[in-house]
C-alpha cells in the first residue's frame, strides 16, 4: 500500500517517472551514445544562454564566441572558467531573460560557507531528482522503502515549513535523526532502532556515519544493512573501513554541491563514482588550465536553464579512475574527490555537532547578505571554546552576536564564543579552506 502511495506521489512530480525510466536506460548507453546525449543537449544549452543571459552573452562576445562555436564537449574549453565570487558578484547577470519553466530559488553555504543564491528551472530539478532514484534503486530501494536519514536540519525554520517536511516525510517513510545534537544518547538510541527496525538505506554526512559506526563498533555489534549511502564530505578510506565493519560492505558514495546536485554516483561494483553524464560535464584541469587526471573540478550542467552554470570550478579537486567498470556503464569514473573535509564540534555538555550546523544559523540570520561577509570560520579551540572569524568591514549588531551565542549554547552547552572580524581565512596544510575546524580531533583529517 505505501508503496503505491509513494509512486502516486511520483507522478504528481511532473515527468519525473518518465526521466526515471529514460535513465535507466541511457546509464548504460555506450561511450559514442552518452557523447552524442551531451552534446546534443550542450548546443541547446549554448544557444539559450547566448540568447538569453547577460553575462554569457557579454562573454562570448568578449571571447569572440558565437554559439556555433561551441558544438563538441571538447569546444567548452574556448569558454574562461568562473568561480564561486563569479556567481556571487554576478548573480542578477547570470539568470536567463526567457524561461518559459516554473523556477525555485535555494541557498548554499559553498565551501567557504558563504551562502550562494541560486536558481533551477523544473526540469533541472526533475532530472536531479531522477538521477538520486536511479542512484536508490541501484541499491534496492523500492517505493516506500526505509530510509534511515542521518544529518543536518534546519537551525531557522518556520513552523508551516517544519510541519510539512515531518508529513512528507511520514509518506515517503524517511525518518529523519539530527546531526546537530549528537551525543551517546542519541548514539545509543540509533544503533538500537537499526537492529531492531532496520531500514533499507542508512543514509548521512560521511563523518556522521562513521560516528555511529565507531558507536556500534564499541558496543561490539555488527549490524548488517543492505545500503549505506554518505554525501555532502569526502569519504576517508579509514571511515568507510569502520562503516564496513559495523554495517557491512554494502557503502555507496556519492558526490554533488549545492551549485549542481547528483554529478556521480558509486555502483555496486565499488570501484569508484560515475558521473551522471546525462546532466553534467565533468573535467578535470591542473593548476595551468590543462586538462589533467587529477586537479580541479570544471562543471557544466546540461540542464540549468534558468541560471546556466558552465565551466564552473567549485574548489573542489578529484582524480579520474583509470580502470574500466565490470558494472557495464561506461561513463567517466571518479577514483575519489579530494579536499572535502567537515569537522564535528563537541560541546562541554557532552553533545556533537556537524559543520553544517553553522551555516545553517549564519544562513538562517542572513548574515552574508546585511553584512557583506566574504568567508568565515569556526575554530574549536578547547572544549569550551569557539572562535567565530567573519571576513567582513561590519561590525555584527549586538543582537546577532546574542542569537548566535544563544543557537550555539543551546547545542552545546556554556560555551565561551568569540566573535571577531578578520582580514582573511588561511588555508589547511592539505591546500583547503575549512570553514569550520575543531583543534581537538585535527589529527584525525591529516589521513
Amino acid at each position: 500500500m505505501r508503496s503505491f502511495i509513494v509512486r502516486q506521489m511520483m507522478r504528481r512530480q511532473n515527468g519525473l517517472l518518465e526521466k526515471l525510466a529514460e535513465l535507466e536506460k541511457t546509464q548504460y548507453y555506450s561511450e559514442d551514445e552518452i557523447k552524442n546525449y551531451q552534446e546534443e543537449k550542450l548546443q541547446r544549452l549554448i544557444k539559450h544562454t547566448y540568447e538569453s543571459v547577460p553575462f554569457y552573452k557579454e562573454l562570448f562576445d568578449k571571447q569572440r564566441l558565437r554559439p556555433d562555436d561551441i558544438k563538441r564537449i571538447d569546444d567548452l574549453e574556448k569558454i574562461p572558467v568562473i568561480d564561486k565570487e563569479t556567481l556571487r558578484s554576478n548573480r542578477e547577470r547570470l539568470l536567463s531573460t526567457n524561461i518559459q519553466e516554473k523556477i525555485s530559488t535555494r541557498r548554499t553555504g559553498g565551501s567557504t560557507g558563504v551562502p550562494l543564491s541560486l536558481v533551477s528551472n523544473h526540469k533541472e530539478c526533475i532530472i536531479t531528482n531522477a538521477l538520486y532514484y536511479r542512484f536508490l534503486r541501484s541499491m534496492g530501494y523500492r517505493w516506500g522503502d526505509k530510509i534511515l536519514l542521518f544529518w543536518g536540519e534546519r537551525v531557522v525554520e518556520s513552523f508551516v515549513a517544519k510541519y510539512k517536511k515531518k508529513i512528507s516525510n511520514v509518506i515517503y517513510n524517511l525518518h529523519f535523526v539530527s546531526t546537530f545534537s549528537v551525543n551517546d544518547r542519541v548514539l545509543s538510541n540509533l544503533i538500537s532502532s537499526l537492529q531492531k527496525s532496520p531500514p533499507k538505506i542508512l543514509r548521512g554526512y560521511a563523518s556522521s556515519v562513521n560516528l555511529l559506526a565507531l558507536k556500534a563498533l564499541d558496543y561490539g555489534l555488527k549490524i548488517e544493512l543492505e545500503a549505506v549511502t554518505t554525501t555532502a564530505e569526502k569519504l576517508f578510506k579509514f571511515q568507510r573501513d569502520k562503516i564496513e565493519d559495523a554495517f557491512g560492505k554494502n557503502v555507496y558514495d556519492q558526490y554533488g554541491c549545492g551549485e549542481t546536485f547528483s554529478i556521480a554516483f558509486e555502483c555496486e561494483m565499488h570501484n569508484g563514482m560515475h558521473i551522471a553524464s546525462e546532466h553534467v560535464v565533468l573535467d578535470l584541469v591542473d593548476d595551468k588550465g590543462n586538462k589533467s587526471s587529477r586537479g580541479n573540478v570544471i562543471i557544466t550542467n546540461l540542464d540549468n536553464y534558468a541560471m546556466p552554470i558552465i565551466r564552473y570550478k567549485n574548489g573542489d579537486t578529484a582524480s579520474f579512475a583509470s580502470l574500466i567498470c565490470s558494472c557495464k556503464r561506461k561513463t567517466p569514473l571518479l577514483k575519489e574527490i579530494e579536499g572535502r573535509v567537515s569537522d564535528f564540534i563537541e560541546g562541554h555538555n557532552g553533545n556533537k555537532v556537524h559543520a553544517e550546523f553553522f551555516t545553517h544559523i549564519f544562513g538562517g540570520l542572513k548574515l552574508a547578505a546585511r553584512y557583506s561577509i566574504k568567508e568565515f570560520r569556526v575554530v574549536q579551540e578547547k572544549i569550551d571554546k569557539l572562535r567565530i572569524e567573519f571576513v567582513t568591514e561590519d561590525d555584527l549588531s549586538k543582537r546577532d552576536e546574542k542569537i548566535i551565542r544563544e543557537k550555539i549554547n543551546e547545542y552545546l552547552g556554556n560555551t565561551d564564543i568569540e566573535i571577531k572580524k578578520v582580514k582573511g581565512i588561511p588555508m589547511t596544510r592539505m591546500g583547503k579552506k575549512m570553514f569550520v575546524l575543531s583543534l581537538l580531533n585535527r589529527e584525525q583529517w591529516q589521513v
